[in-house]
């Protein structure tokens, strides 16, 4: 037998070298198995991995503490090579410790590439088609969907109209688009008219920003078979119209809180001013003549009060008319359409509710008048979502009236490039 055979033999005969059992050890030690020396206030092992002692957090007798759910754990780890010397706080004795906890994943909202991809196109291209400067684009591009980021059917409605431009310049992909719009609109409903009930200062920005873009989708959303804004066939409140006016709500109740900040109203420009002093063109006289000829037509078949309220009406939409045809003169912008957005609908917003009940039961002359704004609506047709809307309106309109009374509204079907054939409507 060799010496090293010897010396094996003898160190496997040796007795064990026995060692004190640890039956109180830290919880870590005891999860992980390994021997605990219960040292106080933290054990060795603790230590030396740099882990929070479950001693420390036990009571003043030295028993753990029982919950009924675990607590977070929170590590100490000691600083990397590469971490930099200043990126946590000195403790008491001068030292640095990183500390961290544990975070549940499960409460990460899952990022969905479609919505991304439709707040990119928000970022980048539907903005711009939302506002005519500078100051506009700043509200659209940055102050809109930031406030979403706090107020999500704002944000859902923001993702709604995106898609829908996306499948105004994707048409072959028009009914995908169509479909994430109708699934974010739907998202911000769920929630939007609860929000409406606990309209105050503090929210009435959000509530109208949103209520806007509502309208906004509305339109986008492509006209609807049987729906022509102010009226329907059904004889019903129209479905826009019933947008507009949870707008008007908002507005009577907070007005003067709604444009402030980032929504207040600039003052009026030089070309506004200029635009004042310039006098009715031609195509405004037209505009006039038709809807006074309309006006007279309809004049032994009216009550005073019927007349008042139509007379009323059709001057406040020639003035609009004016209005607009000056602004159109003096702005040099490839985007002036959405400077006349506020006059084409501010004459909407402004109807009389007489003037919409007239509307709504498709009374003649106010249908004829309504014909005549088609034609303001038609000098937004450069705008996406507002295409195919004017000559959709008028045809409702045309379809609404007797035969006879095709020629009141010749005057708007020709600028609107249609013409009247035996009660149909066509393109000229």
């Amino acid at each position: 037998m060799t010496r090293v055979d010897q010396d094996l033999t003898t160190s496997n005969n040796r007795p064990r070298k026995s060692h004190r059992k640890s039956r109180l050890g830290c919880a870590d030690c005891k999860r992980r198995r390994i021997k605990c020396d219960e040292g106080r206030p933290a054990c060795f092992q603790c230590n030396r991995h740099s882990i929070e002692c479950s001693f420390i957090r036990s009571d003043g007798n030295g028993i753990p503490q029982s919950t009924s759910s675990p607590p977070d754990r929170i590590y100490q780890f000691k600083p990397s090579q590469y971490q930099s010397r200043f990126s946590s706080p000195l403790n008491v004795d001068g030292s640095r410790t990183l500390i961290a906890t544990q975070c549940s994943l499960a409460a990460i909202e899952p990022i969905r590439i479609e919505e991304l991809q439709l707040l990119h196109h928000y970022s980048v291209a539907t903005y711009r088609t939302l506002a005519a400067d500078a100051d506009g684009y700043t509200l659209w591009q940055s102050n809109i969907p930031n406030w979403g980021f706090s107020f999500r059917p704002m944000l859902h409605l923001v993702l709604s109209l995106s898609a829908l431009h996306l499948g105004h310049h994707c048409r072959e992909q028009w009914d995908h688009f169509a479909t994430q719009s109708d699934a974010h609109l739907d998202l911000a409903l769920r929630s939007f008219p609860a929000a409406v009930t606990q309209l105050s200062a503090e929210n009435c920005q959000l509530l109208y920003v949103s209520a806007t873009l509502i309208c906004l989708v509305y339109l986008a959303r492509k006209p609807r078979f049987g729906e022509y804004l102010v009226f329907n066939e059904a004889g019903q409140q129209a479905e826009w119209l019933g947008l507009l006016a949870g707008v008007r709500s908002i507005l009577e109740l907070h007005r003067g809180m709604v444009f402030t900040s980032a929504l207040s109203v600039k003052k009026e420009s030089c070309l506004q001013v200029l635009s004042s002093c310039l006098p009715a063109s031609d195509e405004v006289l037209a505009h006039r003549e038709s809807i006074t000829r309309s006006l007279t037509f309809f004049r032994g078949g009216c009550t005073d009060s019927e007349w008042d309220i139509h007379n009323f009406v059709a001057n406040n939409l020639i003035e609009s008319f004016d209005q607009v045809h000056k602004t159109k003169t003096v702005t040099r912008l490839d985007n002036y359409s959405l400077q006349l957005v506020p006059e084409v609908f501010g004459w909407l917003y402004r109807l009389p509710g007489a003037f919409i009940d007239a509307v709504k039961v498709k009374n003649p002359l106010a249908l004829v008048i309504l014909a005549h704004w088609c034609v303001l609506l038609k000098e937004l047709e450069a705008i996406w979502f507002m295409e195919g809307w004017a000559g959709h309106i008028i045809a409702g309109i045309q379809k609404s009236l007797h035969a006879n009374m095709n020629r009141l509204i010749e005057w708007p079907l020709m600028h609107i490039g249609l013409s009247t054939c035996i009660g149909q409507v066509f393109v000229v």
